[in-house]
């Protein structure tokens, strides 16, 4: 898992880089990923059981500020992630085509998004914050 490869050696100053002047740390973007990866994969499940499923949203930037996205150590976010990722095949791997078409609405996006498009978005947010990452450490 890239994040992993990228993150995993990483020492405590390292950890504080960010990628642009006020952004969030390293450390930060990967308990983020954790986290949000947990909401993508609730919504997913919300929109494979029930009809006009409602995406669970929260406020990530007050959560940025929390203690634990602030200091904890990220080994834990790393297993998340790389656990999340594989539920995710699993899932993706046992439902019917017919269920590809099932929706749940994306309260701050305000749109209905169907399984496969979840799907993307999940992989367009690693690899937006992957880059963060990226950046922070040429700096």
């Amino acid at each position: 898992m890239k994040y992993k490869e990228l993150t995993q050696h990483l020492s405590e100053e390292d950890l504080e880089k960010t990628y642009r002047e006020g952004s969030w740390t390293i450390r930060q973007v990967v308990h983020h990923v954790a986290d949000t990866h947990l909401f993508h994969f609730i919504r997913l499940k919300h929109a494979l059981t029930e009809e006009n499923a409602v995406g669970v949203i929260g406020n990530v930037n007050a959560w940025a500020v929390l203690p634990d996205t602030q200091k904890a150590p990220i080994a834990d976010s790393l297993q998340m992630i790389e656990s999340t990722h594989k539920r995710y095949a699993y899932v993706f791997a046992n439902i019917p085509a017919s269920d590809y078409g099932r929706t749940y609405f994306h309260p701050f996006r305000q749109i209905n998004v169907t399984v496969p498009q979840a799907l993307d978005m999940v992989i367009w947010h690693l690899k937006h914050h992957l880059g963060h990452i990226e950046i922070a450490l040429r700096t």
